[in-house]
């Protein structure tokens, strides 16, 4: 067993970036697909709104590699569009484009979400 990793080998591996929650608001299940070589977006999940509550979410969050940045560059706005991806079922398509399927709190349909680079909104293609 010498060749065994420990626990905190494996964490030794890592590196901590620290995003403000006004950029990155803590959640689960979001939908995360990279648009090039140096940017990946990070849709929806479900996260606590500005009342504490649990909900899905409809942001977009850019991060750049390199640089550890991110970039607000959708709001996420109570009653328009929000997702959940449970699984991370996202793909980037064509060019700088996000296609995710999932869900939200409203019902229980799979819906087909998508993101273009430089949009500042999601839009329904369909639902499943």
């Amino acid at each position: 067993m010498e060749d065994a990793c420990s626990a905190l080998d494996l964490l030794s591996g890592w590196r901590v970036i620290h995003l403000a929650d006004s950029v990155l608001v803590p959640r689960i299940h979001p939908a995360v697909a990279p648009i090039n070589d140096t940017q990946f977006a990070i849709i929806g999940g479900i996260g606590s709104d500005v009342n504490g509550d649990i909900e899905a979410m409809g942001d977009v969050v850019m991060f750049t590699t390199g640089s550890d940045s991110a970039e607000l560059r959708v709001k996420n706005i109570h009653g328009l569009l929000q997702v959940y991806s449970d699984g991370n079922q996202a793909a980037c398509v064509g060019d700088e484009t996000v296609v995710v399927l999932g869900s939200d709190d409203q019902d229980a349909t799979s819906k087909v979400i998508e993101y273009k680079f430089g949009s500042r909104m999601l839009k329904l293609l369909g639902k499943v």
